[in-house]
């Protein structure tokens, strides 16, 4: 019983230190507040307009005043609100609505500030505004690996293009730029491309080996007289990669929790192991022991039948020998079997009861218990010398000559 609470107490430990590790490197947020998104990207027509909503929620058990802004991207969204309070676990939604709508076409990047006393979150903007005519339009796709690389580091993108206009082979020009969040351009070059009905290409983007970590866009934009299509991708240059669990984004406190609980993993780890091999251990010798006292008897038996058959005086005999020490082994085997079966009986029992010492006190005893396998050997009989040898013998005691039964 006690093994069992213990066993049933460090699972339900090991069940909320998982919980908790997986809440505390994948599920963690700003202690202050959180938000709904994590990426405002928008895609239109020139002369349109566009709103985006997110929600901030107080995740703090007091109340905290919030201010709003946008960076970089100030004169082209409004915003519902730039300031506010919110109680305990109180959640506000804010609007983002394009404020002019006679942008020129392309890919715009900023950020949505968010605000408190004690904290700030950035979420990344990204505005791509196409012409009203689209005669050929872009695709992006770029594997996951990239969405964080290191400086000087090439970013791979794959590149389609459709022509919406006919089936005709056209020149297009095809600018490829990297930009920040804060507008400012870090790469920027152009190409010119034939296109017929669909084109695909990759893309091969070297990274300036100086380039500030933090959040940048990929914009791809294609031009043919009038029309422009646009694509972007939000990336990050970090200064060290992610490699699974153990990131730099892990603080130290986390990497800390994180050893203590594989620590305490390997404990529980030795503990089943202990308490399984605890249990087992004794049924195991019992087994050994029966094997080694068939091993033993079955010996004895064999080197018995093997004098009785050098001593029988034919093969008759000797088969019939054989035959009777066949029947003595079977049943020496059953009985050692039966009382192998009554002794495990009484181990679980004693399992059952909680009583290892006993169980250990019961081992020793039957150990040192052994098995009269003579009771059945003293049935065969051993073989007899033949009669002319016998009254030779006889006859030699008494002083007669012999001579002529040796020869």
């Amino acid at each position: 019983m006690k093994k069992k609470v213990i066993l049933t107490v460090a699972i339900i430990i090991l069940i909320i230190l998982a919980v908790s590790i997986y809440v505390n490197v994948y599920g963690r947020e700003d202690a202050d507040f959180k938000v709904s998104r994590v990426l405002l990207k928008s895609v239109i027509r020139q002369g349109e307009s566009i709103s985006n909503n997110l929600t901030i929620t107080n995740t703090k058990n007091q109340p905290q005043t919030f201010t709003i802004s946008m960076k970089n991207l100030e004169d082209l969204f409004l915003l519902s609100e730039n300031n506010f309070t919110l109680l305990p676990s109180q959640e506000k939604e804010i609007e983002l609505t394009l404020e002019s709508k006679e942008q020129p076409s392309g890919v715009f990047s900023g950020a949505l500030l968010i605000q408190t006393e004690t904290s700030t979150k950035e979420v990344p903007v990204i505005l791509e505004i196409q012409s009203q005519n689209i005669t050929f339009a872009t695709n992006l796709n770029i594997a996951p690996e990239y969405k964080e690389i290191l400086s000087g580091e090439k970013l791979i993108a794959g590149i389609r293009i459709f022509n919406l206009m006919d089936t005709d082979a056209h020149s297009i020009e095809m600018q490829y730029i990297i930009r920040n969040l804060e507008g400012v351009i870090i790469l920027s070059e152009t190409e010119n491309l034939i296109v017929g009905t669909e084109s695909q290409i990759t893309k091969a983007i070297t990274l300036p080996t100086d380039i500030i970590p933090g959040n940048y866009v990929l914009a791809i934009i294609s031009k043919f007289d009038d029309s422009a299509s646009t694509s972007s991708y939000l990336f990050s240059i970090t200064t060290k990669k992610a490699k699974g669990l153990f990131t730099d984004k892990i603080d130290p406190l986390t990497l800390a929790f994180v050893f203590l609980v594989l620590i305490f993993l390997l404990g529980i780890l030795a503990i089943v192991i202990y308490m399984i091999y605890d249990r087992n251990r004794l049924f195991l010798e019992l087994r050994r022991q029966h094997r080694e006292e068939l091993k033993f008897y079955m010996g004895k038996i064999d080197r018995r039948q093997k004098l009785y058959v050098t001593e029988a005086r034919d093969e008759k005999e000797k088969k019939k020998i054989i035959k009777k020490f066949r029947a003595v082994r079977k049943k020496a085997v059953k009985k050692l079997k039966e009382r192998y079966k009554k002794r495990k009986e009484v181990f679980k029992k004693l399992r059952k009861q909680k009583k290892p010492s006993e169980m250990k006190r019961k081992l020793n005893e039957w150990k040192k218990q052994g098995f009269n396998v003579d009771e059945l050997l003293v049935r065969i009989q051993k073989p007899k010398k033949t009669s002319s040898k016998k009254i030779a013998e006889q006859w030699g005691k008494k002083g007669f000559d012999t001579s002529a039964f040796k020869k």
